[in-house]
């Protein structure tokens, strides 16, 4: 990023990622990543014929990053499928391990 506008240093991430306009969705999975540190699999933005898992599996093994699952808690769950008895199937959130 140091050649555009002609700038001497280097920009910082939200910095870039408004400068970028047309990014890939695993960019964006990166960078929602690197900024919030979670996302949900219930996440409507992200949750696209399985590009979520391949993205984070892809982060995990390229970019080693330390990336787990955890059960999810959040306003999504009313959006979770239905177990066979009606109660709301247990989804899960990626969360980036934030000591490294």
């Amino acid at each position: 990023m140091l050649g555009i506008f002609a700038r001497s240093k280097p920009d910082s991430l939200y910095q870039t990622l408004k400068l970028e306009k047309d990014l890939s969705e695993f960019k964006k999975i990166h960078y929602l990543m690197e900024l919030e540190g979670e996302i949900c699999t219930l996440s409507k933005e992200f949750n696209n014929n399985g590009n979520l898992r391949k993205a984070i599996s892809r982060l995990r093994t390229q970019y080693n990053l330390e990336i787990y699952s955890e059960v999810c808690n959040c306003v999504n769950k009313e959006k979770a499928p239905l177990k066979k008895s009606g109660a709301v199937k247990i989804h899960k959130k990626y969360v980036k391990d934030w000591a490294i």
